[in-house]
């Protein structure tokens, strides 16, 4: 047998968006270089009972490092009475596979991470990759090595805070987006039965304002197609709205996994505040309007870019709707957005980590 592979241990959580630890885990493991294991803090968010290992190195896992990890759960039994819930779940998972290096994708698996090399005072340096397009209040941990970060102000943030520059790199957030061609576009449109005007793909999360945007876009007739993902609990609701107002130019989508497919036959976007979709919007070129009052920092970071159009109150959405169709405001937004995400590329992300990896030995 060859010497397995280094591993890289990827901690997500529930609250992750857009598939960000399977997209990064495909592109480490792309270089050849390492291994990499995807778990989740929380038992119930479905990375946790299925992690993505190799046969071979499974063997070595647990053959080579057998007695070394036994050894060194019963030296931890004795000095820590007490290692409950999500720490304990971090801490089994570093012994289990001893990794050259953790990285965190959502904050809430990143503050856990801390928290467990806090108290368990293992090695491995963590690498924390920032999901948000700005750095919220008492974000920094002194056992985090390393920040990945969407863009230069959350790195000045971070400066600020006390994070050395060297540890902190401007590259972007880590999703992918497959652009299509114009006639790949006009031939799925096709296959989902969508006509050939404006599609608004509307992301609801099912707030009392998303149901009054759904009623507001409905009203608006044949000037636009819409394409509404709603959760599964919702739809008998808004099935009779549609049935009441005998609506045609709408189509209802629940399943998470359909979103992408629909955003690339869309031409506006209308969400709450979402990181995987918005990002993804903006590498597809399609411009967003964003509904979201408990997010009021983030979204007028976006609008200061000239990113995003912002709708405070939901008749709101239908004036940005307008003014996208009616002006040129579309097509700034557009080149606001593919500027801001040129230099984004979770292959370089990818790099980095295992560069960084090599340096820290």
């Amino acid at each position: 047998m060859s010497t397995r592979k280094p591993i890289i241990l990827i901690v997500t959580s529930h609250e992750e968006l857009g598939h960000v630890a399977e997209t990064l885990s495909n592109a480490i493991k792309k270089n050849g270089t390492h291994n990499v294991v995807i778990i989740s803090d929380d038992k119930y968010a479905g990375y946790g009972k299925k992690t993505r290992f190799n046969l071979d190195d499974k063997i070595y896992a647990f053959v080579e490092r057998y007695q070394e990890n036994k050894e060194n759960k019963n030296k931890e039994k004795a000095g820590k009475s007490k290692v409950k819930g999500r720490v304990r779940r971090i801490r089994n998972a570093v012994l289990r596979f001893n990794p050259s290096c953790i990285v965190t994708v959502t904050s809430k698996a990143h503050y856990i991470v801390c928290e467990t090399k806090k108290q368990v005072k293992f090695n491995c340096p963590i690498i924390d990759v920032v999901n948000s397009f700005i750095i919220k209040k008492n974000y920094v941990n002194d056992e985090t090595n390393a920040y990945i970060v969407d863009n230069q102000e959350e790195k000045q943030a971070l400066i600020q805070l006390g994070v050395t520059p060297k540890d902190v790199l401007v590259m972007g957030l880590p999703y992918f987006s497959d652009k299509k061609t114009p006639l790949e576009i006009e031939s799925l449109k096709q296959d989902l039965g969508l006509p050939k005007i404006t599609t608004v793909l509307a992301y609801f999360k099912g707030m009392k304002m998303d149901t009054e945007i759904f009623n507001l876009l409905i009203d608006q007739g044949r000037i636009c197609n819409i394409v509404a993902f709603i959760p599964s609990s919702q739809t008998s609701e808004l099935r009779k709205i549609i049935d009441i107002k005998k609506a045609t130019n709408i189509q209802i989508v629940t399943s998470q996994d359909e979103i992408d497919k629909y955003l690339s036959v869309s031409d506006i976007v209308v969400t709450n505040l979402d990181y995987a979709l918005i990002y993804k919007s903006f590498q597809q070129g399609k411009p967003v309007i964003c509904h979201d009052p408990k997010e009021e920092e983030e979204l007028s970071f976006l609008l200061s870019k000239g990113l995003i159009m912002r709708a405070n109150e939901p008749i709101d959405v239908v004036d940005c709707l307008y003014s996208m169709l009616q002006t040129n405001k579309k097509e700034s937004l557009i080149n606001a957005a593919s500027k801001w995400v040129e230099l984004a590329d979770v292959d370089n992300i990818a790099n980095y980590i295992a560069a960084y990896i090599n340096t820290d030995d």
